[in-house]
């Protein structure tokens, strides 16, 4: 009886990891149980179940902390998914974010920097001179 559950288990991997390679050209675990799959030249974020999370549609997709955030990149612009709440927090329209105290911290064009809480709220817009304290 054990042998044929373990049989069975090991087949339904097989049979996911083949289903796995027919649907994406690359895949490759990021965090949290989730994998970044590429498609026509395209990535996207599938969860432990195999279901697409984030939409095929990125440039790239980067680890950016343990925590479950991954930066996303679309039409060279930069944005932050969370894994965890799988929702965009930051959306794709920056050039750089970074990590500070309670949240992040990302700079747009003509200077501009907005700080966003950890759920994704604005919770500071200005320009980078006030952003680094001067």
């Amino acid at each position: 009886m054990r042998n044929t559950l373990i049989i069975g288990v090991l087949m339904c991997f097989l049979v996911s990891s083949q289903n796995l390679k027919d649907k994406y050209s690359y895949s490759k675990r990021i965090s949290k149980g989730c994998k970044m799959v590429l498609k026509n030249n395209a990535f996207g974020i599938i969860d432990k179940e195999g279901e697409l999370i984030l939409p095929i549609g990125y440039e790239d997709i980067d680890v950016f902390s343990k925590k479950g955030y991954v930066i996303i990149i679309k039409d060279k612009k930069s944005g932050l998914y969370s894994l965890i709440d799988k929702k965009i927090i930051i959306p794709t329209e920056y050039g750089d974010i970074e990590k500070i105290k309670n949240g992040f911290r990302a700079y747009g064009r003509n200077y501009q920097v907005v700080e966003f809480s950890l759920g994704g709220e604005i919770t500071k817009t200005c320009t980078s001179i006030c952003a680094s304290g001067i």
